[in-house]
């Protein structure tokens, strides 16, 4: 039997507690956020480390290589034929080559260790530098004999010196790469485990709150039931929040994955260095391009600024400068039909985040197989909104899959490509958000247009 004066309620939580709980929560997230900025800024420099220091020094390094030997191999042809003593001019000129490619190489960022190996390996390249001058400055006195003696006797052992010396430092390049990828390597797994115990973490904190704000609902009903609204829109928006930010700490690990496989391909020193580098560049720009789309995709919602404007033509110019460069690599033909003289409503950023996404779209699913390969951008008039529009001679979408091709993760039969589905639904999202629209015509075997309208400024 109850006793008077005593009441089976439960004790009404505090507010201290509860700011507590959801300050731990909010924390939880924050950590999860700058973690997640902490290993990008490492991956990224350790990426840059090897594309920007690494492979340039390999290639340079390679082609000074090969220089020495065409070199020593055009100094032979005079000796059998002394009519061909213009083989002296171009055997200078390619001797000119290979220092300023060492030169170059000289003037690329080192890892720690390697300015030392090649100041050895220096002396071989100097030695085989010295030899050659000497050749040269003997057939320019007419010594033909004193210079032959040179390049039969002093000159092979010159070079395979400066040439091996050349490989001890492509080597230390090389064992150096790899062990920057294992970082990288080893950097990505303690993300993901760190990740996990911090979104556990948040998980646990987030039910906790739950439960408090439940026992308090039950006691303080009308005050309660506001305040409870309140705190659902908070959580839905901490949920969102935490979906992007897991989003943006997998998508640079992804592109840790595909930067170690560019290495392990591109550490045989040949001459498609510059290549496997190029490749890997294009590779982490799609996958920040990918978050990219998720952030503008997340930010759709607001409003623009005003009185924000583009001139287009300045601003297209930019950006097919840009792009071209990709298209061309693809075999695409990149084309802009004449444009009037126009602006729109809707800052630089935007106006080149929308056109960029459909001509990456164009190129990337333009099929292989395409016996045509044309993108097409043109700039309409339509009232009082400009449309654009990029037209391809790609395979076209299959008539089923259109009316969803703009909503998010929809994605093609071509999805083998790299992406999750936002990049259309960014595009349409910003364009409507700014007062306009975007849309799709295509045709099976005859190519797509995509188009997006904004106002005029």
């Amino acid at each position: 039997m109850q006793k008077p004066g005593t009441s089976t309620a439960p004790r009404p939580i505090s507010g201290p507690r509860f700011v507590g709980v959801f300050a731990a929560v909010a924390l939880s997230f924050i950590g999860v956020a700058g973690y997640a900025h902490y290993v990008q800024a490492a991956i990224d420099r350790a990426a840059t480390q090897i594309a920007e220091g690494a492979m340039p020094s390999i290639h340079r390094l390679v082609k000074a290589r090969s220089g020495l030997r065409r070199v020593q191999m055009l100094l032979y042809w005079p000796l059998l034929d002394d009519g061909r003593s213009a083989q002296l001019h171009v055997a200078m000129a390619e001797h000119d080559h290979v220092r300023a490619e060492v030169a170059a190489y000289r003037d690329l960022p080192m890892f720690p260790g390697e300015h030392r190996i090649w100041t050895e390996v220096s002396v071989e390249v100097e030695r085989m530098d010295k030899t050659l001058d000497e050749i040269f400055d003997r057939y320019a006195r007419h010594d033909e004999q004193g210079a032959r003696l040179l390049i039969q006797g002093t000159l092979p052992d010159d070079a395979d010196r400066a040439a091996r010396a050349m490989e001890t430092s492509m080597d230390f390049i090389a064992d150096e790469s790899a062990r920057v990828a294992h970082e990288i390597q080893d950097t990505r797994e303690r993300a993901i485990i760190i990740q996990g115990t911090l979104c556990a973490l948040a998980a646990i904190l987030t039910i906790t709150a739950g439960f408090m704000l439940l026992r308090t609902v039950t006691q303080y009903t009308n005050l309660l039931e506001a305040h409870g609204s309140l705190l659902e829109r908070r959580a839905d928006e901490l949920e969102q929040f935490a979906g992007r930010v897991a989003h943006d700490i997998l998508s640079p690990l992804q592109t840790t994955t595909l930067a170690l496989t560019m290495v392990d391909q591109a550490l045989p020193p040949d001459d498609r260095a510059r290549a496997a580098v190029a490749r890997g560049q294009r590779g982490v720009q799609r996958v920040r391009s990918i978050v990219d789309g998720l952030l503008r995709f997340a930010r759709g919602g607001a409003r623009p600024e005003p009185g924000d404007r583009t001139e287009v033509g300045p601003a297209l110019d930019d950006l097919l400068a840009e792009v071209r460069a990709l298209a061309e690599q693809h075999h695409i033909e990149l084309r802009a039909a004449p444009s009037p003289p126009c602006a729109v409503a809707c800052s630089p950023g935007v106006f080149t985040s929308l056109l960029d996404n459909l001509l990456q779209n164009a190129i990337k699913y333009m099929d292989d197989d395409r016996p045509e390969r044309r993108i097409e951008v043109r700039v309409l008039e339509r009232g009082e909104k400009i449309r654009f529009e990029v037209a391809d001679t790609g395979p076209g979408i299959h008539a089923d899959l259109l009316p969803g091709i703009f909503e998010p993760y929809i994605r093609g039969s071509t999805a083998g490509q790299p992406g999750i589905g936002l990049g259309l639904a960014t595009v349409r999202r910003i364009a409507q958000t700014h007062g306009g629209g975007a849309g799709v015509e295509s045709s099976i075997g005859h190519g797509s247009t995509f188009w997006f309208e904004l106002p005029k400024q």
